[in-house]
């Protein structure tokens, strides 16, 4: 037998412009794949570590949307506490106005017909879930929603509800993009989705509002912009980890306490004189686990262990 030596191939070296092109061959398939090898070369990835996928290996998510502050904050205990924590002990007092009497008779009528401050509390809570909440401000002036509401009203009176909305239940459905416009940036058009993810009613219907019968309220904007930063955001990965740790808390006591029995055969005889009973002992001993109204099960030549 002769003896060879193993040459290595060449390892081939693009460019980054020779990378494109052969990502760019289908622009629609591959650009999450651009994107996706671009972090990856450029060490974000998400967490800015060049060696591990952290949130592959952790299993968080990679891009948090409204439904998984939703979710762990209906879950979670802990999550329910750090979103309505602050907005319960700041409302627990109604805020003490120094106006003049008539506009204070104008806001008791507020306060006693619309629950005027229940719905701002509610308005704080839902804009801590999601990146920003609105209050929908129901009036009588003969428009429909998507009109804007720059007529004169007659008064306390003209408005009939006042409805706190989630991030998903007002979504923002067209933008002013002109930036010669004093509100460029803003949302021009929302749209209403009663059965969205928070609706706790029955109304399914949806249709358009305009932002002047929106009132916004979005924690950590400080851009002057509508979108603001979750209070789930920054501590979700720590949330998952404490729901998984306390998930495996009961499971793991439940497997522990519900041990399963194997059952050893203590001599050879018993297989010859209980033939027919072994045959079905298997199916015999899960009845038995599943009636647990019998506290008693006769194995034949079986010495049962835990």
């Amino acid at each position: 037998m002769g003896f060879f030596s193993k040459k290595k191939a060449p390892v081939k070296k693009f460019t980054e412009y020779e990378v494109n092109q052969i990502l760019n061959i289908n622009d629609d398939i591959n650009s999450s794949a651009r994107g996706a090898i671009g972090s990856i070369l450029s060490g974000s990835n998400y967490t800015g570590d060049t060696l591990h996928q952290i949130n592959v290996d952790f299993g968080y998510p990679d891009v948090l949307a409204f439904e998984n502050y939703w979710n762990m904050y209906r879950r979670s205990g802990i999550a329910k506490n750090v979103v309505q924590s602050v907005p319960d002990i700041c409302w627990m007092d109604a805020p003490e106005i120094e106006a003049s009497p008539q506009f204070l008779s104008d806001l008791d009528v507020l306060v006693d017909n619309l629950y005027f401050w229940q719905r701002l509390k509610g308005l704080d809570v839902r804009q801590r879930v999601g990146r920003y909440a609105g209050v929908f401000m129901r009036v009588r002036d003969g428009l429909s929603p998507d009109q804007p509401l720059d007529t004169m009203l007659p008064g306390v009176g003209a408005l009939v509800q006042m409805i706190p909305l989630y991030e998903s239940q007002l979504v923002v459905n067209e933008t002013i993009d002109d930036p010669l416009d004093d509100d460029y940036g803003l949302p021009k058009m929302y749209q209403f989705n009663g059965s969205a993810v928070g609706g706790r009613g029955t109304n399914k219907n949806s249709f358009n509002i305009h932002p002047s019968r929106i009132i916004i309220a979005a924690e950590g904007s400080d851009n002057g912009d509508i979108y603001g930063i979750s209070e789930l955001e920054g501590c979700y990965n720590s949330l998952m980890d404490l729901r998984k740790i306390i998930g495996a808390g009961g499971e793991g006591f439940y497997k522990n306490a519900a041990k399963d029995v194997v059952f050893q055969l203590k001599d050879a005889s018993s297989v010859k004189q209980n033939d027919g009973l072994l045959a079905n002992f298997n199916k015999n001993y899960d009845d038995w686990a599943r009636n647990r109204a019998r506290r008693a099960l006769w194995t034949p030549g079986l010495e049962p262990k835990v």
